[in-house]
């Protein structure tokens, strides 16, 4: 005769292999979702703080212009993460510095676009596509400026959609950035 109590009775412990095999894959995917937000959020702050250094480097620039009375040059060149700029002939800031504001983005960030090019800060922090300096019969010092006549842009990031821009303002040589 059958025994109906040891058909019926119902498992009081253990895992089956299916129930592990669901716990494993959701385990994976919640990982996977957490390590893909963890590499955005690093490379968001990454770029921000790539634009930070830009920005501060471009500010620093125009204000030692300002204060010096020299007029200062700023390379941003496009698909590089290192910028330079100088005062005269002298390098101010450049990526053979150590530290920070070294000219050396931080992480793999770099210069995606430049609408500004290679361009200078005049004396009074106007951006200048370039200027001539000459020097009269009599000893007068002539400067011809050519001002930057619209706002140009520096676009900085990882990729184009993980990117800040710095704006130059014309004529003011304000710097904003998002």
């Amino acid at each position: 005769m059958l025994n109906h109590n040891k058909i019926l009775q119902k498992r009081t412990s253990g895992v089956t292999f299916i129930e592990l095999l669901v716990t494993v894959v959701i385990i994976s995917v919640m990982m996977t979702l957490a390590f893909t937000n963890y590499n955005n959020t690093i490379n968001r702050q990454s770029t921000s703080n790539a634009t930070d250094q830009a920005a501060f480097a471009l500010k620093e620039a125009r204000q030692y212009a300002k204060r010096n009375g020299i007029i200062t040059q700023v390379f941003f060149p496009v698909s590089q993460n290192e910028y330079e700029i100088y005062a005269g002939t002298s390098k101010i800031l450049s990526s053979s510095d150590s530290g920070e504001g070294s000219g050396v983005l931080p992480s793999n960030t770099k210069i995606l676009s430049n609408s500004c090019g290679e361009f200078y800060f005049y004396i009074d922090g106007t951006p200048l596509i370039d200027y001539t300096e000459t020097v009269e019969d009599n000893g007068d010092k002539v400067i011809i400026i050519n001002p930057v006549d619209e706002t140009c842009t520096i676009k900085i990031g990882i990729s184009d959609s993980n990117s800040k821009t710095i704006k130059v303002h014309a004529f003011s040589g304000n710097i904003t950035y998002d």
